[in-house]
């Protein structure tokens, strides 16, 4: 009940007032034990329900390498792939680490042998971009800073949202949209993958969202 009660309060204070706590400083609270409950729902090209179900998100451990230090996440699930009208899916959860830097959150392969991905620029301002280049891939991906102060309504409430917004090809004519959306101080609140595919340009997205439920932190 303490850390309910706890999380609640990160809540209240980090959300409602752009003079936030002193965990406002990053947009992702790490701490092991700290966990993010969400809804996921799962549509379809015609906005039809596939599935739905609760998905926790735990920090579960910790590595130091190059003097920080890193917090493996368990995260939410991900659209695979998209081809011509369908979508493949799967509630396979996939762990990586993640540290914060002075600069924003960054992402790891859990080895932490890949370069880290920094994926949500903390503090910013709307308009900015940050670029990634995967060396295995010859492409690159940009996600951009939508907005810093969108209000996002989910079951554990309204919150002020850092908004990311990430385009990236999957095939010669898909495209996988993701949109995260972090509150300071508190972390996920909402993320969303959509699939679009330009040979069926007026079909809806399918899309996969995540939703705050509650957040239990330490």
């Amino acid at each position: 009940m303490k850390k309910y009660l706890l999380g609640l309060l990160l809540f209240i204070v980090g959300c409602s007032s752009s003079n936030g706590p002193a965990s406002n400083m990053y947009i992702m609270p790490l701490a092991v034990g700290n966990r993010w409950i969400g809804n996921v729902t799962v549509t379809d090209s015609t906005g039809a329900v596939l599935s739905t179900q609760l998905d926790t998100l735990p920090v579960y451990g910790t590595k130091v390498a190059g003097g920080e230090t890193w917090y493996f996440q368990t995260t939410f699930p991900k659209v695979l792939k998209a081809k011509a009208g369908t979508v493949g899916l799967t509630f396979d959860t996939v762990a990586y680490a993640f540290t914060n830097r002075s600069d924003g959150l960054y992402r790891n392969d859990t080895f932490l042998v890949d370069p880290p991905r920094r994926i949500a620029k903390y503090p910013a301002s709307v308009g900015d971009t940050v670029s990634f280049s995967p060396e295995s891939i010859p492409i690159m991906d940009f996600i951009l800073v939508h907005g810093i102060a969108e209000p996002v309504t989910v079951p554990a409430g309204t919150f002020s949202c850092y908004h990311y917004q990430d385009w990236y090809p999957t095939t010669h004519a898909s495209v996988l949209a993701s949109d995260s959306y972090y509150a300071p101080g508190v972390g996920l609140v909402e993320f969303v993958d959509s699939v679009h595919n330009f040979d069926h340009p007026y079909a809806k997205p399918n899309v996969e969202r995540w939703q705050l439920v509650r957040a239990d932190l330490h």
